[in-house]
């Protein structure tokens, strides 16, 4: 269900060609894939005020159990570094309900977790990703991936999997996903509150959609924010075995 830019403009494997459909659910992202008979729902969300980042998959239609095989794509950087592995040794460790990676002696380190799939460890690096972007501006254009870890779970019909890219070893997915939901209808709520006090007669030619008062929010958060850690996890890609 992934697909990778490399070196000489080159995309594989192709599978976007599998998306039967897309659609936000608030600022939510939901793909849903289609293999064989089977209907596969994944959605990634971010915690508010934490660097942690959320893949939930969930079983929408099959006539059998389906297995999900996903490899733990990972880095660690800067937004504007790029890293070739140059025999670059992180240091991978089990953990509950998933994997702890360690980029070097000094770094924060962070986790790779799932609610019920089982975790095996690796160090494979993946070489000659193409930055389409950094391309365009003639900057350092290739980069390298380390899989770090495969996580498999099998599913039945409406059953789901969640996995955790973080700094904290954080796994209640449950909670962190309604705290999303709460605090994007903070945001409606605080909106509609400001309109009505501002517009006591009717709607102002100022009411925005939901989704794109939502994504305002969020650029003006981002333009706000801080510089993160310099960790990036959560490079995630999927097989399905039906």
């Amino acid at each position: 269900m992934h697909a990778n830019r490399w070196a000489g403009n080159t995309v594989a494997p192709h599978g976007y060609w599998h998306i039967e459909h897309f659609q936000l659910e608030g600022t939510l992202p939901v793909w849903q894939f289609a293999c064989a008979d089977a209907l596969l729902e994944k959605q990634v969300w971010m915690q508010q005020g934490s660097n942690t980042t959320y893949v939930r998959y969930q079983l929408r239609r099959a006539t059998q159990p389906l297995t999900l095989t996903l490899k733990a794509l990972v880095n660690y950087r800067d937004y504007h570094g790029s890293t070739q592995s140059q025999d670059w040794q992180m240091a991978i460790a089990p953990v509950a309900s998933g994997v702890c990676v360690s980029a070097y002696p000094q770094a924060v380190p962070f986790y790779l977790l799932s609610d019920r799939a089982t975790a095996s460890l690796n160090h494979i690096w993946y070489n000659g990703f193409e930055l389409a972007v950094e391309s365009y501006r003639g900057l350092s254009d290739r980069e390298d991936h380390l899989h770090a870890a495969t996580f498999q779970a099998t599913l039945e019909l409406g059953e789901c999997v969640t996995f955790v890219a973080s700094t904290k070893q954080l796994l209640d997915s449950e909670a962190a996903f309604q705290s999303r939901h709460q605090h994007e209808q903070q945001l409606i709520d605080c909106w509609i509150a400001r309109q009505n006090r501002d517009t006591p007669t009717g709607p102002s030619s100022w009411s925005w959609p939901p989704t794109s008062l939502l994504s305002a929010a969020l650029h003006r958060r981002n333009l706000m924010a801080k510089p993160s850690l310099p960790v990036i996890p959560g490079l995630v890609t999927g097989a399905v075995i039906p």
